[in-house]
């Protein structure tokens, strides 16, 4: 053993550069299920090459900890993989509203989304916020504010944020629920990953905000109109 730890620490140096390589292929390769993999091999490596070289607890405890993260979450989408959909909404948002069939493209985006509840006056996203989160509305509604002027609302089916995606902008206005409201956090990071490699998903998100866009700039126009019919 000791002479098996006296090679580990001649080749530290060596062994570290490969360790950041896999985590720099990781964080390049277009899937996530082969990104977390990728992860859980350079922590399970890590954790077993700083184990053995004396004095680097902190370095095994912290690629330990990866490790234990990256099993937790490759776990976890094993296990969404086999039960699938597990409510109308999630089925709701990939095949109506963004209108994914492929049952491997549906694994990859139910990984994407983290749903919450939410109550009267909660802020989804605030003016001026950088990289807002893309928010998908399942139910209730909420107002959206510009400047502190309410110029318009958005429920059910709509998205939330898509217009910083589209064009990497700030959050333009501030929207707050008016009522309690169901709402999917889309990870921007992981969809970004998602679609460098699965270009089918990114066309169907692009298709998606784009729709959601149209109808919101319809009402807008149609609101504009009644004002002025109000004031003629």
């Amino acid at each position: 053993m000791a002479e098996l730890s006296r090679g580990m620490a001649d080749l530290g140096p060596a062994y570290l550069y490969v360790f950041l390589g896999i985590l720099v292929i990781a964080t390049a390769t277009g899937s996530l299920r082969n990104m977390r993999l990728l992860i859980l091999f350079a922590g399970v490596a890590g954790t077993l090459h700083f184990a053995l070289l004396d004095g680097l607890a902190w370095s095994t405890a912290l690629t330990a900890l990866l490790t234990v993260v990256a099993t937790a979450q490759v776990v976890l989408q094993h296990q969404r993989a086999k039960r699938g959909f597990t409510s109308v909404d999630e089925q709701r948002l990939i095949e109506d509203v963004l209108q994914v069939h492929e049952p491997a493209d549906q694994q990859h985006l139910l990984d994407l989304l983290e749903w919450r509840e939410l109550e009267p006056g909660d802020t989804l996203v605030r003016q001026g916020q950088t990289e807002p989160p893309l928010v998908y509305i399942a139910s209730g509604h909420a107002k959206v504010d510009h400047d502190e002027r309410e110029v318009g609302t958005c429920g059910p089916g709509e998205f939330v944020g898509e217009m910083s995606v589209v064009a990497g902008d700030c959050a333009s206005a501030t929207v707050t629920s008016t009522e309690p409201m169901r709402v999917a956090l889309i990870d921007r990071d992981g969809l970004l990953v998602l679609t460098r490699g699965v270009p089918e998903v990114g066309r169907a998100f692009d298709r998606a905000l784009n729709r959601g866009l149209s109808a919101k700039v319809r009402r807008m126009n149609d609101a504009l109109a009644a004002n002025r019919q109000q004031f003629d």
